[in-house]
């Protein structure tokens, strides 16, 4: 009888190679299986995972390169191959260890450099540096923070959470930052530019509006130019649609006291909000604020490449996303010191009063330079929060999971 030609199956081992970003490594696996990142984020957690089988050899070798260049470890496994029994453990005193080798694996055993996870079976030390586990030794352990075991055992990635910008990312900025430049030579580029700005304005007035129980809808304007907003009388069934969806979170949240914690501070303050002036000046100062909220988004998915299809997107969301800033400085800082553009600002547009002379004169009592300042302050701070947002997502991340779940949370 003929022997059976022998087969062999490709292991994802879970673990991202030196050098590689974890955000990078999960959308390439995402186009390299066909599949969306939550079925990518499910391969991670269950690693090791087989991702093919009933290969040739040759094949198998295809597959771990591809793997490997994506950004991950994996190896090759005969399936034919009888697995060994495991050696009876000898009553021996075990020798020491040669000097390179400082850890032995608490679950699986294997002697390996110090590290922070297992070489062989990918399991984080710190989670089982815990008082519930078995712990490892003092003089080999990794220190791990008491505030890290929740995070460790949250995401198995957890200490991946300081990110780095990678190359494209940088590439993208530098080229996003030059063409940022061009409408501000250019009144085409300008014009088409500014009716965008000008939508999403409208729109943050709107969204505002519609939060504390006003129907609104973002329109242009085209008698006097720019965009409008049009806003209704507050209807009181909103506000109760509001409250009933805290109403629900409560319930769903109710054995989880984090989660009830931030409801009820986010509760308490829609509620002053909803019931003070304060409502008022969010909603006048979200038009210009949204357009700094929509710069902080494009320039984060530019660094992070977060839902980027095809490259040429990452450097089209820097530019839209730093032309809004300079656009928002300079409005901001002809506000505080150009004298025409201050006399332009208080005309006013077709017997409308403009957002920030509101602000400071019908409610604090300051001149719409002040306003401006702040404004100003707000765009020069936005690719800071982007910057950090996207460095520490995973430690975010970690934090709405806590959030998320419905059991209580130490």
């Amino acid at each position: 009888m003929s022997q059976p030609s022998p087969s062999f199956k490709v292991i994802f081992d879970g673990r991202i190679r030196s050098g590689h970003d974890p955000e990078q490594v999960r959308n390439r696996l995402s186009s390299l299986f066909r599949t969306s990142a939550i079925e990518i984020n499910r391969l991670f957690i269950n690693a090791p995972v087989a991702v093919k089988n009933s290969l040739s050899h040759p094949d198998a070798l295809k597959y771990q390169q591809a793997l490997e260049q994506a950004g991950v470890h994996c190896h090759i496994e005969n399936e034919n191959a009888i697995p060994d029994n495991p050696p009876e453990p000898s009553p021996a005193v075990p020798s020491s260890p040669s000097p390179a080798v400082t850890l032995t694996c608490p679950k699986c055993g294997f002697a390996q450099p110090r590290g922070l996870e297992c070489a062989r079976c990918g399991v984080i030390f710190s989670k089982l540096a815990t008082p519930n586990g078995p712990d490892m030794p003092a003089d080999t352990a990794e220190p791990v923070a008491e505030s890290d075991h929740a995070d460790a055992e949250s995401d198995p990635e957890w200490i991946l959470d300081a990110r780095q910008i990678d190359q494209e990312g940088w590439i993208a900025l530098a080229v996003g930052l030059v063409l940022s430049g061009l409408p501000f030579t250019s009144s085409l580029l300008r014009a088409a530019m500014h009716g965008f700005i000008t939508l999403v304005h409208e729109f943050g007035h709107s969204v505002t509006a519609w939060i504390f129980g006003y129907p609104s809808f973002p329109a242009f304007d085209f008698v006097y130019g720019g965009g409008v907003a049009i806003h209704f009388d507050r209807e009181i069934q909103l506000l109760l649609v509001i409250y009933a969806g805290f109403g629900v979170l409560f319930y769903l949240y109710r054995h989880n006291r984090f989660t009830l914690t931030v409801l009820s501070i986010a509760a308490g303050i829609y509620t002053i909000l909803a019931f003070t002036p304060a409502h008022e000046i969010l909603g006048l100062f979200m038009g210009h604020g949204t357009e700094l909220v929509f710069a902080g988004i494009f320039l984060y998915r530019a660094i992070s490449s977060s839902g980027v299809i095809i490259s040429i997107e990452r450097p089209l969301y820097a530019f839209v996303a730093f032309f809004t800033i300079f656009n928002a400085i300079h409005f901001a800082y002809g506000l505080m010191n150009d004298p025409v553009a201050r006399y332009d600002y208080r005309l006013g547009k077709g017997g409308l009063t403009h957002d920030f002379i509101r602000i400071g004169t019908d409610y604090l009592g300051v001149d719409f330079g002040t306003v401006a300042a702040f404004f100003l302050f707000c765009a020069v701070i936005t690719p800071v929060f982007s910057f950090l947002f996207f460095r520490y997502q995973r430690r975010i991340f970690l934090v709405f999971l806590k959030l998320s779940k419905r059991e209580p949370v130490s």
